[in-house]
């Protein structure tokens, strides 16, 4: 680690690589830089740290952690371009489809069926979007549950 004593500055960028040493090439997430200044730390090193964030967009997967092996750190944004840390997740694939005789764009989401992801509000372009409901007005009821049985 004897490099890591010399700099004092780490780079992330959303090109980066968290496998990188993220001072001659920038680590891809914060979490990265964040780990890398605990086991400085960790390891003795005193000196102040600075995180600096090239522009973009950053889709955090769990939340950003500060404890004391964070201490005496700068987080600061770098070069052109606002710095965007979202807890949200950009959701790809859609394709045209039909739902309930509606011709709309679907997303298969596995994890949200198993019940394993959830999500309250949806952005399009980044704008609010409504989830679709059916109906769309009132509660839906049914008419009968079909007996299937029990082991009991």
């Amino acid at each position: 680690m004897g490099n890591y004593y010399r700099n004092s500055t780490f780079f992330v960028a959303t090109d980066g690589c968290d496998s990188n040493d993220g001072i001659h090439k920038p680590f891809a997430t914060l979490h990265r830089a964040l780990d890398e200044i605990r086991a400085l730390r960790e390891a003795g090193v005193p000196q102040p740290f600075t995180v600096r964030i090239h522009g973009g967009e950053y889709f955090l997967d769990k939340p950003l952690m500060f404890d004391a092996g964070c201490d005496q750190m700068d987080i600061q944004a770098y070069g052109d371009g606002e710095v965007i840390l979202s807890g949200g997740r950009r959701l790809e694939g859609f394709t045209w489809g039909e739902v309930n005789g509606v011709k709309c764009f679907v997303l298969d989401m596995p994890e949200v069926r198993e019940g394993k992801f959830f999500f309250t509000d949806l952005f399009v372009n980044d704008r609010r979007a409504a989830k679709t409901r059916y109906p769309e007005e009132g509660n839906l009821w049914m008419e009968s549950v079909e007996y299937m049985g029990t082991d009991r």
